[in-house]
């Protein structure tokens, strides 16, 4: 599957017509394909940092609460991670929506189940094993903190 269309329109800030996407279920969990099952050179930065992600992910990150909202609703998984390779993150939805301050969908995912403790996978030894709070410390979100 090529890139998720309820992500497409999340990128282009077109949350209503995400919302409209969400109801085809089959869409909710799905992942991108990442750049090697796409045949994309993984040299290819700005593609590979699209792909890997769920709905749940990118709506968290972009602050679509109403979007959020009702990915949750419909069953979206709350502690899945993102399976992007370049940069190799391995994040949550909470740990996006944290770090961006986004209280009410940090509120919404832990509302559903998301775990707080839940640590990244990052390769990158300096920063493997943040939980959503580090990524929140540290961009100064105190409202989450």
């Amino acid at each position: 599957m090529p890139l998720n269309p309820i992500i497409e329109a999340l990128k282009k800030e077109d949350f209503r017509a995400a919302e409209r996407l969400a109801d085809n279920i089959s869409l909710i969990n799905t992942f991108d394909d990442g750049p090697e099952e796409m045949g994309v050179d993984e040299s290819d930065k700005e593609f590979a940092t699209r792909t890997g992600r769920t709905p749940l992910i990118v709506a968290s990150e972009v602050g679509a609460s109403d979007c959020v909202v009702k990915l949750l609703r419909l069953g979206a998984k709350v502690d899945l991670k993102e399976k992007t390779t370049i940069p190799p993150r391995k994040r949550t939805a909470l740990s996006y929506a944290a770090e961006r301050g986004h209280l009410e969908i940090v509120k919404a995912l832990l509302d559903h189940g998301a775990k707080p403790d839940t640590k990244d996978d990052n390769i990158r030894d300096e920063i493997r094993g943040k939980t959503p709070l580090h990524y929140a410390a540290e961009a100064g979100c105190l409202d989450i903190v």
